[in-house]
């Protein structure tokens, strides 16, 4: 009976590391790799945590290696990542102008606790897991960037026609990119516009706005614009765009200038790969409940097995 017991122990314990690894922690992408990191600039990359069990998390980060002095986190501090969530962690890079080009690596360790154990329960600790850091540094300056998506849609008349341009900086030093925005009706060109953009930090994405008024343009009508984005005096991309002003307006007169509204929102996760981790998403839950099915059963026939 001892034996039995101790057996059955043993099972027991070996299964609830199996549970606690089941509903831990993941990370999204597995290395964050800085190429051409140049010396003295920000660079900044990103990755997810991600929390596929049912219970809140409590998360802490600890850099380690040759990069952990060159980093800043955001955000700072103890993470909670929501059941079935996720949270986005900016990784900051400045190597010093004293570094040596080459490859120096690290590691962003993170680790978790149930909430309900923060908070009084005592529930103890989970597994954690790392994201490698290699960053490759370099003191020649490289100029590029990626356009991810040119959008607009049909507005009301009175409201501004919002064209969003989503852009990835590909360099490692900041840079503006150069928008211009041809309207057109009926085929004519009836108004231009060319804006610099806000500067972005290497590795950052953002969603840059710009308004075209509509009140004093004739509704009812289909416009088009031919959207350019440049760098530094080389086409990125260009696209038609079409949209219609709804509703009426009989007082029109004439034509209106683009306005760039000032403001920007970061974009989570490289551009192109958005679809992929969409459909990512959907494939993480049946694995998990398989899993968690089959430990339980396990779980119940070790007791069993003990009260014999």
């Amino acid at each position: 009976m001892q034996t039995r017991t101790i057996t059955g122990i043993t099972i027991a314990l070996i299964l609830s590391l199996a549970l606690a690894q089941a509903v831990g922690l993941g990370v999204s992408p597995a290395t964050l790799e800085f190429e051409d990191a140049l010396k003295g600039v920000m660079t900044e990359k990103y990755f997810t945590i991600q929390n596929p069990g049912n219970d809140t998390l409590s998360c802490s980060l600890e850099l380690t290696g040759d990069v952990s002095g060159w980093i800043e986190l955001a955000p700072q501090g103890d993470i909670d990542i929501p059941s079935r969530g996720k949270t986005e962690i900016t990784v900051m890079l400045t190597p010093p102008e004293s570094a040596d080009n080459g490859e120096y690596t690290g590691k962003a360790k993170v680790r978790a606790q149930y909430k309900s154990a923060v908070e009084g329960t005592g529930m103890g600790l989970l597994p954690g897991v790392d994201a490698d850091i290699v960053a490759t540094i370099t003191d020649e300056e490289i100029m590029a960037g990626e356009v991810s998506k040119i959008l607009t849609k049909d507005e009301d008349y009175g409201d501004p026609v919002k064209f969003t341009i989503g852009f990835r900086n590909r360099g490692n030093v900041p840079c503006s990119p150069e928008v211009q925005i041809v309207i057109k009706k009926a085929g004519d060109a009836i108004d231009t516009e060319e804006q610099e953009l806000m500067s972005l930090a290497p590795g950052a994405s953002r969603d840059y706005v710009l308004e075209w008024s509509t009140t004093e343009q004739e509704a009812g009508k289909y416009y088009t614009a031919t959207v350019t984005v440049s760098l530094d005096g080389k086409v990125l991309k260009e696209k038609d765009v079409g949209f219609t002003i709804t509703g009426n307006n009989p007082s029109y007169t004439g034509s209106a200038p683009l306005k760039y509204e000032d403001y920007h929102k970061e974009v989570t996760g490289e551009p192109e790969k958005l679809g992929e981790a969409a459909e990512s998403e959907k494939k993480v839950d049946l694995p998990v409940v398989l899993g968690l099915v089959i430990l339980i059963f396990a779980l119940i026939a070790a007791l069993t097995y003990v009260l014999k």
